[in-house]
């Protein structure tokens, strides 16, 4: 018997999901409060991440070298840039 619950894509998609949400609502907040600039790296890191996600549910459909290269990079840009986002609230400067 098969001991795995869900599925990987079924979990990445919730994922994505979740990603797009804190995206908008972080968006949204930035929207009505434009001083505090971190909400912004922060919304746009949780955007690339979500798309991130997404284009690896694409492996499979597309080549995929071109999955494996655009959604590692997405990946690593949203996080890259929600750390960005976490110094800027912290008063530093990013690297």
């Amino acid at each position: 018997m098969d001991k795995t619950f869900l599925d990987f894509r079924t979990l990445l998609f919730a994922l994505s999901v979740i990603y797009v949400t804190q995206a908008l609502i972080l968006g949204a907040l930035h929207y009505t409060q434009r001083l505090y600039r971190p909400t912004s790296y922060w919304a746009q890191g949780a955007f690339l991440i979500a798309l991130g996600a997404l284009a690896v549910l694409l492996r499979g459909l597309v080549p995929e070298a071109l999955s494996v290269i655009l959604a590692n990079g997405l990946l690593v840009m949203g996080a890259a840039r929600i750390t960005q986002g976490v110094l800027l609230a912290c008063g530093r400067t990013s690297p």
